[in-house]
């Protein structure tokens, strides 16, 4: 019964508050202040994870930025699909992941493989492990590189440059800029029939990626 006296007592003080705030309609204005706050109807909030565009010993590569697993992370299907571009030792490893209770064992390490991202390089032993990116950057990276990170605009800035994630959102005088992957065809057609003012920056990643900007 106390409860419900303290919630009677919570909507009248939300009622005199709405009738204050509005001369007509004191339930209109309750309705706007009761909905400030998200309800069970409201979508779920998602956002797409930092992932970048890079080579690996050469190799193109899907990086996700991750600084929820102890370890820096080569995936099988890396390996298996450009094993010549790699050292291979093994080793018995445990890896840790941000979940709760996570773990598992691998087998393999990738000896002084070379990360490419624009112009940053980062030289490391990697795990071999099964994941879905091609190469998970874990807090080894994170702890050499200290990065800072803009999330709303989907930058990583380091000691040398800034790193652009994919689906980066930067301005430039002012203007608003999405940055994009482009294939190679595709930008090949691009220059074939260009449209004025749709691409103002163009970056070469890899060797067969071309970012742009729009």
């Amino acid at each position: 019964m106390i409860e419900i006296k303290s919630l009677r007592d919570d909507v009248k003080s939300l009622r005199r508050e709405a009738r204050r705030a509005s001369d007509t309609d004191g339930d209109v204005a309750l309705n706007t202040i009761m909905n400030d706050n998200p309800s069970i109807d409201d979508p779920i909030p998602m956002k797409p994870l930092l992932t970048f565009t890079g080579t690996l010993n050469g190799g193109n590569v899907e990086v996700l930025k991750d600084d929820g697993c102890n370890t820096n992370i080569v995936s099988q299907k890396v390996v298996k699909r450009n094993r010549q571009l790699f050292r291979i030792r093994k080793k018995k490893l445990v890896v840790q992941h941000s979940k709760y209770g996570s773990e598992e064992t691998t087998c393999e390490v990738i000896v002084n493989g070379t990360l490419k991202i624009g112009d940053h390089k980062y030289t490391s032993n990697w795990t071999v492990s099964d994941c879905r990116y091609d190469v998970m950057l874990g807090m080894p990276w994170h702890v050499e590189n200290n990065p800072g990170v803009n999330y709303r605009e989907r930058t990583v800035k380091l000691d040398d440059e800034v790193l652009l994630a994919n689906g980066c959102v930067t301005r430039r005088n002012g203007a608003q800029m999405k940055l994009s992957s482009l294939g190679v065809k595709q930008f090949r057609k691009m220059l074939r029939n260009p449209q004025p003012n749709k691409f103002e920056v163009f970056q070469l990643i890899g060797m067969n990626t071309v970012k742009t900007v729009k």
